[in-house]
């Protein structure tokens, strides 16, 4: 990672059966390791397979929920879902989950699994000899991998256009902004996370703002201590307004031993809104409960947020990103944080921004 490693897969894991029950949705030192390699390698993105233990009845009274181990529970971690290909998507039900794939959410209630991917009847090469090197196999270790290549192809598309590489928390914040739709209610959820990798959405989405659209923007940010970043944009309201924000979060406290610690492992929180004249749209957030559907309010244990406003009126909306309290210092001892901030909707920008800013 520190040589300049993009990305790479990991469809490994934990035996379920053999663990503690500790362990499930715990931030563990392994979860804060894996976090302080990736906060200290801006460029790097790990992708990890969630484990296929849902039909094997580990930690029995959650249903299937609350499954995830070890790196899965990393906050700057893509970990990935199982679901059956899905040839032509028109809407949520076009998504079915496999019946393996592990769900979560993390014990301070993130958003894990983060995106979903074909993991069912999965093509891939096999060293049975006879098989003539090939066979058809299930699990979210098939399915990482289709999200790590996804995720190299936009890495060089962009570099093709831009001359240079996403930081990852850009990439994560691309995949969550351009993710179909997935699951029984709007939003994310601990089945399916964001929704369906939706690759060609993120393509195009880079080459309209590389090509100066007005419709997309791309930007890599820093948001300094006291300082609330703001932008106002214009849009004639026939799509519509989504706003996505991630970012790189320093390592949080590992939990040890403890079962179900609802304590938040977020480091510096920061928080996007929109705005239009007295009304205030929000990011989504998991609900309080294991099944229950995603809500709008104010997230303070993840670290990407996402505000969509499906029908918006046409006019000018402000949106701002700010933080609470104050920032953790970063590597060099100042008090900032880079984010990533993805905006579409038919905007018309009314800030001097360039279309993408390095920090």
């Amino acid at each position: 990672a520190k040589a300049g490693l993009l990305v790479s897969n990991h469809s490994y894991g934990l035996i379920a059966e053999e663990l503690d029950l500790s362990y499930f949705g715990a931030y563990m030192k392994s979860s804060k390791d894996l976090d302080e390699v990736l906060y200290n390698a801006p460029y790097y993105q790990a992708v990890m397979a969630a484990g296929n233990d849902r039909d094997d009845g580990v930690n029995p009274t959650k249903q299937g929920y609350d499954l995830l181990t070890k790196y899965n529970t990393a906050k700057n971690a893509i970990v990935v879902a199982a679901v059956r290909e899905v040839l032509n998507y028109t809407g949520p039900q076009s998504v079915t989950m496999s019946s393996f794939s592990n769900w979560g959410p993390t014990d301070d209630n993130r958003i894990k699994p983060d995106i979903a991917a074909q993991g069912v009847n999965v093509l891939s090469t096999d060293n049975n000899p006879s098989k003539t090197g090939y066979s058809y196999s299930d699990g979210t270790s098939m399915a990482a991998p289709g999200v790590t290549g996804s995720l190299l192809l936009l890495q060089q598309h962009f570099a093709n256009l831009y001359g240079d590489f996403m930081y990852s928390s850009t990439l994560r914040g691309l995949m969550v902004h351009t993710a179909s739709e997935a699951g029984s209610y709007p939003g994310p959820d601990s089945k399916f996370g964001w929704g369906l990798m939706n690759t060609g959405a993120a393509a195009n989405l880079i080459t309209e703002s590389v090509e100066g659209s007005d419709q997309f923007v791309i930007s890599e940010l820093t948001l300094n201590q006291g300082i609330v970043y703001t932008k106002n944009i214009t849009i004639s309201g026939d799509e519509p307004l989504v706003a996505t924000i991630d970012w790189t979060d320093i390592p949080g406290k590992a939990v040890n031993s403890e079962v179900d610690s609802e304590v938040p492992v977020l480091v510096n929180d920061l928080d996007i809104r929109i705005t239009k004249d007295n009304t205030t749209y929000y990011p989504w957030k998991l609900g309080p409960g294991l099944s229950d559907p995603a809500i709008k309010g104010d997230n303070s244990v993840d670290n990407v947020e996402k505000i969509e406003i499906l029908n918006p009126e046409a006019g000018t909306y402000t949106i701002t990103v700010s933080n609470k309290g104050t920032l953790v210092a970063n590597k060099s001892g100042e008090l900032k944080q880079n984010f990533s901030l993805i905006i579409s909707g038919g905007t018309t920008l009314n800030t001097n921004d360039t279309v993408f800013k390095t920090f």
